[in-house]
This record gives structure tokens, C-alpha cells and sequence, in this order.
């Protein structure tokens, strides 16, 4: 974040998007120095185990779990103050079947336009980019999020994703393939790994 977005994470507080077990945030807290993770998650289940995770840990100054379904709410929950946040983060938020990925354009697009955010927070997302189906010229899992984004007036720059962070991240590439299988998927899926700013233009339609 410090090389490519000029974002500091030290004494940070940060908005995760998704947040899922916890996994990242905890991340963020004990190792990079951010000072608090406002961690959203819409499933139950999950944000039960984050929270079980975060004390497990002994993190609960530093990461507070918060309950957001954007699928069946989209205004922002009072827990998250967002003039104080410095960076939204969100990762592998895309699952076409299974979450609606024009809800989440929008929820994006009420973060970007509430008066609270300042105009130097950054909003960044690390999507995985899946084929649907086994064929070669199948459709891919963003192509309805870049859409339902399109007609949310967001904009997505595509930023540079280093091999050697994805390396270190998933391990050495298998031989002869150009990308990872999917961690997230059975094996011998592959997917591409993008890394996205998303912004509003000029955020000039702000709301209170």
C-alpha cells in the first residue's frame, strides 16, 4: 500500500469489506500497525467465528467485527465512523452464484459518496477473476461486477500486482502454469488475481 497507493499503514484505521474469518484484519493489527480494523461481514456464521478469532487473539482493541449485509441493507452501519477511516480494503468479494455483485457495486458506491469519507481515502479491492465454466472462451466471475459497477458510475483503475507478493503469498507457481490454482476453488481451478482502486468521479454526488 506504502509504494503503490501512498497509503500509510501505521496508526491506520482501515475498512474491510468482507472481512470473512478475520484473517487479513487480524493481519493488518499484529503485524503491519494498524490502529483499528472496522472488519464488515454479512453472514452470521462468519462474523461469530471472526469474532471468536479476534479475542482468541487478543485483538479486540484493534479489530471490531460489524454486522453488514449489504444484499439487505446498503446504508452503512453506525458502528463504522467513516471520517475517521484511511483506507477500505476488501478481498475475493466476487462469487456471482451465490452473492450479487450489483449490491456490492452499490455499497461501494454509498461509501464513495458519503459526505463523512475524505477525499484521500482510497478504496481497494484484490479480486480473484474465475472462469464460470470449464470452457476455454467461458465467461469470468468480474464480468458482472465490472458491470453492475459501470452502471453505478464507479470507476476501476487496474493497478499493478507484483508476482513476487503473489509468490509470496500462494507459493511458487506450478510448473508450467502461468497463474495459481485457486485457493479458493477445487483443485486445478485457476484464477487471475487483479488488483483494483475504485473511485467515484470527483465524488461529486456526495450524501449525507
Amino acid at each position: 500500500c506504502n509504494s503503490q497507493l501512498g497509503v500509510a499503514l501505521q496508526g491506520a484505521t482501515v475498512l474491510e469489506l468482507g472481512a470473512g474469518t478475520g484473517f487479513l484484519a487480524l493481519g493488518l493489527a499484529r503485524t503491519a500497525g494498524v490502529a483499528m480494523v472496522y472488519a464488515a461481514e454479512g453472514d452470521e456464521l462468519a462474523l461469530d467465528n471472526m469474532t471468536h478469532n479476534v479475542h482468541a487473539h487478543g485483538c479486540m482493541s484493534q479489530v471490531r467485527p460489524v454486522s453488514w449485509n449489504w444484499e439487505h441493507c446498503q446504508q452503512i452501519p453506525e458502528e463504522i465512523p467513516l471520517q475517521d477511516v484511511d483506507l477500505i480494503i476488501g478481498s475475493d468479494l466476487v462469487y456471482p452464484r451465490y452473492y450479487s455483485e450489483v449490491a456490492l457495486a452499490q455499497a461501494i458506491g454509498s461509501l464513495l459518496s458519503d459526505r463523512r469519507l475524505r477525499d484521500s481515502v482510497k478504496l481497494v479491492l484484490l479480486l480473484s477473476d474465475r472462469a464460470l465454466e470449464q470452457e476455454e472462451d467461458a465467461p469470468r466471475s468480474l464480468q458482472g461486477f465490472l458491470q453492475a459497477c459501470e452502471q453505478s458510475d464507479l470507476l476501476l483503475d487496474e493497478l499493478l500486482l507484483p508476482q513476487d507478493d503473489l509468490i509470496a503469498a500462494l507459493g511458487p507457481l506450478p510448473e508450467g502454469r502461468k497463474v495459481h490454482d485457486d485457493p479458493g476453488g477445487a483443485d486445478g481451478t485457476e484464477t487471475f488475481f487483479r488488483l483494483y482502486e475504485v473511485r467515484m468521479p470527483e465524488r461529486a454526488q456526495r450524501t449525507d
